[in-house]
């Protein structure tokens, strides 16, 4: 599943969640039924309500929360309580890990405003109830294995006020994130605030900034309303649901080194593997006839500001070249299989994967690989061969 944000005139956690509401209204009813549910384990009253509105003559759906939920003024006391919410309700783990690291996102910019340890912050509006049920629900949504992308974000312009006085816009803390945010930002296209702190933080998460080469077929629109009507824009969010695509766009990183240790380069290798598709060096013929490796890096749109600054601060290079390019996958499935090798069984992963012509290619994981060949002393050629054998006839 593919999903495109086109936050046109902004961006906020309200609107995210109603236009992937929008978007799927078959699961509407049940992640509302699912977020009223986390009202009752807090021991509050809480109703989510969708109204239908037009902005600028468009269609778009209003996410309404009502709560008597009193605002929770500390980060940690608020992600101690969506790590109860996630466990209690039994989320899937990628719904808890994600979320913390948005609201992390939040309270560190926060932090960095104000110039005060994010243990001693008093939060405001991203205190309310409101926050942690527009970013469980945005990602209720796309618990599935969804690929996500953005265009770039309006932030508006000029100035808004604030519990604290009148601010420019961006104010500080979403400024604050969009400086560890890897998508584009554009001012305008109106006066005041389109971009809050949660619905910067959620898409800077979730999505990854849309390639110029990037070109799609969109199957439905869902369209999140603000709470506002503007006169000259219509307030509204777009999300796009697109057809299946095999083909995925990613991100190349490189930098070309000569003044860096094996050692060094060793570790920085094994650094960028963790936030990585792929990395590898190649040894390289530099100016002036100097010895040199080229260090490259494969990584998806939401790990490129991560991989370009751990580059920086690995290697002490003065430059970084990055590109989109695009891949193209096989399907593919893990299956596990119980092994009998020699007088044993032992459970070996295999990548099942299916070429164009519907031709099969079984493939043993190498580390199950290892295991084996070291508990049974066999070398690893022959477990393999043996792994794969069977595997191609149990396999169906």
């Amino acid at each position: 599943m593919t999903i495109v944000f086109d936050p046109f005139c902004g961006v906020s956690g309200d609107m995210i969640l109603s236009s992937l509401l929008d978007l799927f209204p078959e699961r509407r009813d049940d992640v509302i039924s699912k977020l009223e549910n986390l009202g009752r384990l807090l021991g509050i009253e809480l109703k989510i309500k969708l109204e239908e509105v037009k902005r600028g003559g468009i269609p778009g759906k209003l996410l309404v929360i009502e709560s008597d939920a009193m605002r929770i003024d500390n980060p940690m006391e608020m992600l101690r309580t969506f790590s109860k919410l996630c466990s209690t309700m039994n989320f899937p783990e990628k719904i808890s890990k994600t979320g913390r690291r948005i609201l992390l996102r939040i309270f560190e910019a926060e932090s960095r405003a104000h110039g005060v340890e994010m243990r001693r912050l008093h939060l405001h509006e991203t205190g309310d109830i409101d926050t942690q049920i527009e970013v469980i629900g945005t990602l209720i949504l796309l618990e599935d294995e969804s690929e996500v992308y953005s265009t770039p974000i309006s932030i508006g312009k000029g100035y808004v006020r604030t519990e604290h006085g009148l601010m420019p816009v961006p104010t500080p803390a979403t400024a604050q994130i969009m400086l560890k945010s890897a998508h584009k930002f554009r001012l305008g296209p109106v006066e005041g605030e389109l971009a809050t702190p949660t619905g910067v933080a959620i898409l800077s998460e979730i999505a990854r900034p849309i390639p110029d080469s990037m070109s799609f077929n969109p199957t439905r629109i869902g369209h999140g309303a603000g709470s506002m009507e503007l006169k000259e824009i219509p307030n509204l969010l777009r999300a796009y649901l697109l057809s299946h695509e095999k083909e995925e766009i990613l991100y190349m990183v490189e930098t070309s080194i000569d003044d860096v240790t094996p050692e060094i380069l060793s570790k920085v290798q094994e650094d960028l593997g963790s936030i990585s598709l792929d990395v590898y060096l190649l040894p390289t013929l530099m100016k002036k006839g100097r010895l040199g490796h080229t260090l490259k890096c494969l990584v998806e749109g939401t790990k490129l500001r991560e991989a370009i600054e751990k580059i920086f601060e690995s290697t002490g290079t003065l430059g970084v070249r990055y590109y989109s390019v695009k891949r193209e996958k096989l399907e593919r499935e893990e299956v596990k299989l119980n092994i009998p090798i020699g007088e044993r069984k032992f459970k070996v992963r295999f990548k099942v994967s299916y070429l164009p012509s519907g031709r099969r290619q079984i493939k043993a994981e190498y580390d199950d690989l290892k295991r084996i060949s070291d508990e049974v002393g066999l070398p690893i050629r022959i477990v393999k061969e043996e792994a794969e054998r069977i595997a191609r006839k149990e396999i169906r």
